[in-house]
């Protein structure tokens, strides 16, 4: 399975929000991959119940079509 597709998989199957040290930090994001997702709508920067990242529907969507590939 294709590595980015695992990595928003556990995004997916967070309780919680992860991925948030940076903007905790006052840091941009230094993964190109995460701000590829950021940039298409794949994920989003949510302040509650904490700092962090969450998959959107069209990171589920993105999933789904190229997750069996």
């Amino acid at each position: 399975m294709d590595l980015e597709i695992e990595e928003l998989r556990y995004l997916a199957n967070a309780d919680y929000p992860l991925w948030g040290g940076h903007i905790l930090r006052g840091e941009p994001i230094t993964a190109p991959e995460m701000q590829r997702w950021v940039n298409e709508g794949l994920i989003r920067a949510v302040d509650q119940p904490r700092v962090g990242y969450m998959i959107t529907d069209k990171g589920r969507a993105y999933i789904t079509a190229h997750g069996n590939q």
